[in-house]
């Protein structure tokens, strides 16, 4: 009897134990199964939001060159006529190779040499620019020249100060031929304008990367007849 007490008291734990052991063999089956199916719905809905996920622009992106309109209205003189006039500046529209005139209003007095030299070095205003007009000309440049003379044979001179050659990028062949278009494209739309001289603090100037002058004829730009 005492034997089989014995044995009772040494069986139970290890009969226990492995009820245990099945019981959390199936709590570790049950757990892997609901991780594996959690991963699987999780990475099923990755792949299903990267595929509709949408792509759009947004509201700032720039417009393109077709949409472009570079409309921009001539200038109000009002009611002052007789103060009042106006002088043509040459600006690009986006990426065109093509020059549009815009026109500024001066005052009737001004010289209109000196006046459309005056406005071609400030640049677009706010409203051209969002139209798509450009200009190789800013802030940078504004009020960046010594003077501008016309003589009876209608040759301009137009004496530029060292830190207009000095701007950056006007330095490229790119950059220095948009400068000479816009330049010479603004003073021909003076009717007496016949050719254009440049100078840098009195001394003759042909363009960047030229070297001397002496190759070049006078004028430097001429009309187109």
């Amino acid at each position: 009897m005492r034997r089989l007490l014995l044995l009772s008291f040494v069986l139970l734990p290890i009969l226990a134990g492995c009820t245990s052991g099945e019981s959390a063999s199936s709590t570790t089956d049950s757990l892997a199964t609901s991780v594996s199916s959690t991963t699987t719905t999780i990475t099923a809905k990755s792949t299903t939001t990267a595929a509709v996920a949408p792509t759009t622009g947004t509201s700032t992106s720039l417009p393109a060159i077709d949409e472009i309109k570079c409309e921009v209205p001539e200038p109000d003189i009002g009611p002052r006529p007789d103060i009042d006039s106006s002088v043509s500046i040459a600006l690009y529209c986006g990426d065109e190779s093509e020059l549009r005139l815009v026109d500024r209003v001066v005052a009737a007095s001004d010289d209109p040499v000196k006046a459309t030299v005056e406005k071609l070095l400030l640049g677009v205003t706010p409203h051209e620019a969002q139209v798509g007009m450009v200009s190789m000309f800013s802030r940078y440049t504004a009020g960046q020249f010594n003077s501008a003379q016309i003589d009876s044979t209608g040759m301009v001179t137009i004496d530029l100060a060292l830190a207009f050659i000095r701007t950056n990028n006007f330095s490229t062949s790119g950059g220095g031929m948009a400068v000479f278009e816009q330049l010479s494209k603004s003073l021909f739309a003076v009717p007496a304008v016949s050719g254009i001289e440049l100078s840098v603090d009195g001394e003759r100037w042909c363009g960047w990367e030229t070297g001397p002058c002496d190759q070049f004829p006078t004028p430097l730009i001429a009309r187109k007849s």
